[in-house]
């Protein structure tokens, strides 16, 4: 009962981008095809190649995971750059390489960020989080490199491959930036279980507007609970009443 589930990180993208593949997303379609739908949860891990970051860098950080929180479960995972402190360079990216892969586990959706990726608008997020979700995925991980970028193993892993600029961005900038983005898209109404636990016998409108101009429930929800012990459990398992 997808009604019922929890908003997540709504996102927007056009299309799939295939692997490897480095071709900008459509620019006439600028709203999010899972506009007025609820998406599943799904959690959100960010890695980053990189050295210690900076106390001003890290306070951004932890502010936007604190506000992230409310909307998603996110984890900000920090891989140390150049793990050999090796002086090849091929080495440094095939060391990062590998402990970037070691972070990812079967069934999560990749989304490498690179210099030489998809270019993305801020409306096209809500497809590619939405993207995620409909493939079944267990979670959603994007993957900053380090300063000489991914290598193979990462770009063969990934499921799309996007970048934040046509400017080259630090990986702290890049990190600050897309924690920014995944804020914009988060979800404009909290859990509808939540909204429902308050009631015995509720009825949501057709549409509720949440932002002016934007609506995002466009059906009705109505619950009745067998009892008042069970109306809490109900609401939020999404097992009882009419969709």
């Amino acid at each position: 009962m997808e009604a019922a589930s929890r908003c997540y990180c709504h996102a927007h993208l056009s299309f799939l981008m295939k692997k490897n593949a480095a071709a900008p997303f459509p620019g006439s379609e600028r709203r999010s095809k899972y506009s007025g739908q609820s998406v599943r949860a799904i959690p959100v891990r960010v890695l980053t190649v990189g050295k210690k970051r900076s106390q001003g860098v890290q306070l951004l950080v932890e502010e936007y995971k604190e506000k992230l929180k409310n909307y998603c479960s996110i984890e900000d995972v920090l891989i140390k750059s150049n793990p050999k402190n090796t002086g090849n360079v091929k080495a440094q990216i095939q060391a990062e390489d590998m402990l970037i892969m070691q972070q990812i586990k079967p069934g999560e959706w990749v989304v490498v960020l690179d210099e030489h990726g998809a270019d993305i608008r801020s409306e096209q997020m809500a497809d590619l989080v939405g993207d995620a979700v409909t493939t079944g995925s267990s979670r959603l991980v994007f993957c900053i490199g380090g300063p000489y970028g991914h290598g193979l193993q990462v770009r063969e892993r990934a499921d799309v491959i996007i970048r934040l600029s046509s400017m080259v961005l630090n990986h702290q900038i890049a990190l600050i930036v897309l924690l920014e983005q995944l804020y914009r898209q988060r979800p404009m109404i909290q859990e509808v279980s939540m909204l429902l636990t308050s009631f015995w016998d509720y009825e949501l409108p057709k549409e509720i507007t949440v932002f002016p101009g934007q609506t995002y429930i466009k059906q009705v929800i109505r619950l009745k609970f067998k009892s008042t012990n069970q109306r809490n459990d109900l609401a939020k398992r999404g097992e009882d009443g009419t969709i």
